[in-house]
């Protein structure tokens, strides 16, 4: 049912134009007199989505600079003898999608060598 609604929904986006003399530049469609409301949506949306990539990537450089800031201001105080030991913050939904991919990476690494061993034998028989 709720498939239905969201046809419908795109189905009226459809219908609503927008002249583009009423609309900025990046906005407009230089192919027609006006653009659906649809095909407006569909543009936002993807200025949206990089903008807050750019912002994701921002956040994630902030980070990195005050965690390498840090681990360099535990580093000075230890002696070049010792062994360091730096404490760190722990963001575990990011270790948890890198475990993820370990473990896909690993599951390809054993097929692969699978494969391998499977040639080998055959080439050897």
């Amino acid at each position: 049912m709720s498939d239905l609604f969201a046809k419908l929904d795109v189905a009226i986006k459809d219908c609503f134009m927008v002249s583009n003399d009423c609309l900025p530049i990046n906005y407009r469609n230089n192919k027609t007199t006006h653009v659906s409301l649809a095909a407006l949506e569909k543009k936002v949306e993807k200025k949206e989505k990089k903008v807050l990539e750019k912002a994701t990537k921002e956040k994630n450089r902030i980070e990195h600079s005050a965690r390498v800031a840090n681990y360099a201001k535990q580093a000075i105080g230890t002696h070049a003898e010792s062994v360091i030991e730096l404490d760190y913050d722990v963001n575990d939904d990011k270790l948890y999608r890198n475990q993820l991919r370990f473990v896909a990476k690993m599951i390809n690494v054993a097929r692969y060598d699978e494969k391998i061993s499977k040639k080998m034998d055959e080439h050897l028989e």
